[in-house]
């Protein structure tokens, strides 16, 4: 992981932080609505939210970025951290940027003590 920092998202990232984005979706296949991305840009940012935004920066800028929610949930007395959505730009899938902000969300829910960290694939990863 040589060469990455990761860090919370800022507001001066936006620019850098779009083509990452629309890379998400471009590879889900999935059209969102311009309102929609910009208003989940503002709740990412919004420290009274409980969604959080990580991205791995390096010497060329925002190389990756994942959000995550912390929640109650109803099988458990504590909180989960459930990461939403997760991508890397092509040419920066060697340096480990994914698995970097996987397990900065990971740490982040052991400092909450959160029950665990779920993820969209439905795969459990404890804290």
């Amino acid at each position: 992981m040589t060469g990455v920092t990761v860090r919370p998202a800022r507001p001066g990232d936006q620019k850098a932080s779009l083509p990452l984005w629309q890379g998400y979706l471009t590879f889900y296949g999935k059209d969102l609505a311009d309102e929609v991305t910009e208003a989940n840009r503002l709740r990412l940012l919004d420290d009274s939210e409980p969604m959080f935004c990580l991205v791995a920066d390096g010497e060329g800028g925002l190389l990756s970025f994942t959000d995550y929610v912390v929640h109650a949930n109803t099988w458990t007395t504590k909180q989960v951290s459930c990461l939403e959505h997760l991508f890397t730009a092509d040419a920066a899938r060697r340096l480990c940027a994914g698995r970097a902000l996987i397990q900065a969300v990971v740490d982040k829910a052991k400092e909450l003590d959160c029950h665990r960290v779920c993820s969209g694939s439905r795969k459990k990863i404890t804290p």
